[in-house]
């Protein structure tokens, strides 16, 4: 491609597919919810996750 084309094309078609197809891939390959089930914490006292905060908290009142 010419040399301004070239510039325009990779910021604004190329770099965005790619960041779209890592993010595919990466959700594909690692289930948050998978990670959060197979570990065990606190001697089986129930945990509260926010996928919105990615925070993982002890409910009140829980003995811990």
């Amino acid at each position: 491609l010419p040399k301004p084309f070239s510039f325009i094309f990779t910021w604004f078609a190329t770099i965005p597919l790619l960041v779209w197809l890592a993010q595919l891939l990466t959700s594909a390959i690692i289930k948050e919810s998978l990670i959060l089930e197979r570990q065990e914490f606190l001697c089986g006292t129930a945990l509260v996750y926010d996928s919105t905060t990615r925070l993982i908290t002890i409910p009140k009142g829980s003995s811990s």
